[in-house]
């Protein structure tokens, strides 16, 4: 570790030991870096901490590979977990901490502990960072899609990529790297930001996406990918759209076998009932299996494509259709009701993984 690294190593080292003692009845301190001495009712349990930044399929096989003594006795610290890392984690008997949750799961002889989240533990928003429901998610979601291409990016090709400004980007910029969210090398023209994904999800997470107005609509169709067929109409009709939220999620990383509803962004300029007509719609109040967003400034629109740009291969008669990034949707489908959050967790997932896998 380097000397930056290991001041990160022990502020979260800190943070752990906090948060165990706020529990209370439980024991903690640190003999040594890395170390966590942990103590109830008496009995004292040694155990050696690693902290990962990003928990990628890669880092689970490395504990998975400890011997079954090692492994119990050794604890994985990151920001946060999805719902399905844990449950992958506790499955293989893999104790972690998570120090932005607060959330704990300890296993080790003579010793169990589980904490929920604790909302006062995550990492506050700098008052510097725009919220991230309007123009300014747009740059956090061009970041996260220009990290899979490469580490290292410039901030024009943001700018870009986001429909901003310099001056805007560059706003933003300074707020995410207060937060710890981005990376920053070099100076002048030759300075580039290295996106912290993992980082930017939880920050866009906790802000959220905007908060659209609705409008239902009804169009029968006999299974839900027909539903979402049915909306290149509105591209044929040269009218912007993009399927977004939890249908826009299980498209991308496919996880239910059929939705009771679909989101679907439109530009805020454009009357609903324009869009019913294209379709073949009906404006309803109650029953509805299409329900259309618009939100002022249509972030939203600004990074959405085919789902052929984000998948090699595609249902058939879907390559096409207009879609949400992954990183949007996976944030919008972790706001919704039922079964959404499972699909925005794995979809968070993927993300994770496959920018480690990039950037290794």
């Amino acid at each position: 570790m380097n000397t930056e690294e290991t001041a990160v190593a022990h502020e979260v080292e800190e943070q752990v030991i906090r948060r165990l003692r706020a529990a209370g009845g439980i024991g903690a301190r640190s003999d040594h870096p890395r170390e966590l001495v942990v103590s109830v009712k008496g009995t004292e349990v040694r155990l050696h901490l690693e902290v990962r930044a990003r928990v990628s399929d890669f880092v689970v096989g490395q504990f998975e590979e400890l011997a079954d003594e090692s492994r119990e006795r050794t604890v994985l610290v990151a920001p946060r977990l999805s719902r399905k890392r844990r449950q992958e984690l506790r499955f293989r008997g893999v104790s972690w901490i998570e120090y932005q949750t607060g959330m704990v799961h300890l296993r080790a002889p003579h010793l169990a502990i589980d904490l929920p989240e604790d909302p006062a533990a995550s990492a506050p928003t700098p008052k510097t960072l725009p919220s991230l429901a309007g123009k300014a998610g747009a740059v956090v979601e061009a970041l996260i899609e220009l990290a899979h291409r490469h580490e290292w990016i410039s901030q024009p090709e943001v700018a870009d990529l986001s429909g901003s400004t310099q001056a805007w980007t560059s706003r933003v910029f300074s707020a995410l790297v207060e937060a710890e969210a981005l990376d920053v090398e070099g100076a002048g023209p030759a300075k580039l930001w290295r996106p912290r994904v993992d980082s930017l999800l939880n920050l866009w997470e906790a802000d959220g996406g905007p908060t659209p107005s609705q409008t239902p609509m009804y169009l029968w169709c006999r299974t839900s990918e027909d539903l979402i067929r049915a909306m290149s109409k509105l591209g044929e009709a040269a009218t912007a759209y993009a399927v977004g939220g939890v249908a826009a999620a299980n498209l991308h990383e496919p996880t239910l076998s059929s939705l009771p509803m679909v989101n679907v962004w439109i530009p805020a300029t454009v009357p609903p009932a324009q869009v019913a007509a294209e379709l073949g719609a009906d404006l309803v109040e109650s029953g509805a299996n299409i329900v259309l967003w618009q939100a002022s400034g249509d972030p939203a629109l600004t990074l959405a494509g085919p789902l052929s740009k984000w998948r090699k291969r595609t249902p058939k008669g879907l390559g096409s259709v207009s879609v949400v990034s992954p990183a949007r949707a996976a944030v919008e489908a972790l706001r919704e009701p039922g079964r959404a959050p499972e699909v925005g967790d794995n979809l968070l997932q993927r993300i994770l993984d496959e920018t480690a896998a990039e950037n290794e």
